[in-house]
């Protein structure tokens, strides 16, 4: 039986054409049916909660704060473990615009 929560680490990204990446400052699997993340990403903070929902999927609101503006999205995605990797990938929604490549390889933090 798995011990939560589980920390987190990996890069994601979500805009296949421009290259945009962000490496997580957190992310923290509190149970198997809810996540939250952060990370930084040119002058903006992202943090965002994530559950999952009636289908399987997991889906949530984030943020973004600093001198890039504040914005708010929303996302959905899937998140499966094989061998201590996890993998996220979905969709995410942020000023209007939907970015259909949010994905991220992630493996477990030592605690």
């Amino acid at each position: 039986m798995r011990k939560y929560p589980i920390r987190l680490e990996g890069i994601t990204t979500w805009d296949r054409e421009n290259d945009r990446e962000a490496e997580f400052t957190k992310f923290i699997l509190k149970s198997p049916d809810a996540f939250a993340f952060e990370f930084d990403y040119e002058r903006s903070h992202y943090s965002g909660t994530f559950h999952r929902n009636t289908s399987g999927m997991f889906s949530g609101d984030f943020s973004a704060k600093g001198d890039g503006g504040n914005r708010s999205g929303k996302g959905q995605c899937e998140l499966n473990e094989k061998n201590g990797i996890y993998f996220l990938i979905g969709i995410w929604f942020e000023d209007g615009i939907k970015y259909d490549y949010w994905h991220a390889e992630l493996s477990e933090i030592d605690q």
